[in-house]
């Protein structure tokens, strides 16, 4: 999947190092598949599949929530 950065978003700090956000708009119209974690054997993995839900059901997600406060979208 080709995507474009719209946006910076957030940037956080944890104990693993930092992570940054970025919104993003799609270039073409391929789903997007699963990838993998390249430090994890197969049997390692922890994510099982791509998944769509609504906002509002996970607006209490650590990251879902700092996007919704980023984007300043009111639910």
């Amino acid at each position: 999947m080709d995507v474009e950065v719209v946006s910076f978003l957030f940037t956080r700090q944890y104990n693993g190092g930092e992570e940054r956000c970025y919104l993003v708009r799609p270039l073409d119209d391929k789903t997007p598949q699963l990838g993998y974690d390249p430090e994890f054997t197969a049997d390692e993995q922890t994510l099982t599949e791509v998944k769509w839900f609504p906002i509002v059901v996970m607006k209490e997600d650590l990251h879902v929530s700092r996007v919704i406060e980023a984007m300043k979208i009111a639910l």
